[in-house]
């Protein structure tokens, strides 16, 4: 069996600056991209270090997709989603607070 050449696949040579660039586009999609705030001050991951929440899955979640709302995908969806995970956060800390209010009438009630 040899090998065959579809000369209809192939594509015009690029020039090294276009191989750079179109590598470059692809980096800051990875690395920073526009649909959560691009390389500046206010990308989403920098605040939520900056506000002490990227330990908090459920917070840092809801507020990334509120940040892309409108920039990438369907804005309905992304806002579902931030619904989801705070619903999650709220739950979190409500069983907490149960859990600690338990704790506290365990330790007020008198020994027998």
């Amino acid at each position: 069996m040899g090998f065959v050449l579809h000369v209809e696949s192939l594509t015009e040579p690029r020039s090294a600056p276009e191989v750079m660039r179109e590598d470059a586009v692809k980096r800051e999609m990875v690395n920073h991209p526009q649909h959560y705030g691009g390389d500046t001050t206010y990308e989403h991951w920098k605040v939520m270090v900056a506000w002490g929440l990227v330990q908090n899955a459920f917070l840092y979640n809801c507020t990334k997709y509120i940040c892309r709302v409108g920039k990438k995908g369907n804005p309905l969806e992304d806002l579902k989603k931030a619904r989801w995970y705070l619903d999650r956060a709220i739950a979190a800390i409500t069983e907490e607070e149960l859990a600690d209010a338990t704790t506290q009438e365990a330790t007020d009630q008198p020994r027998r």
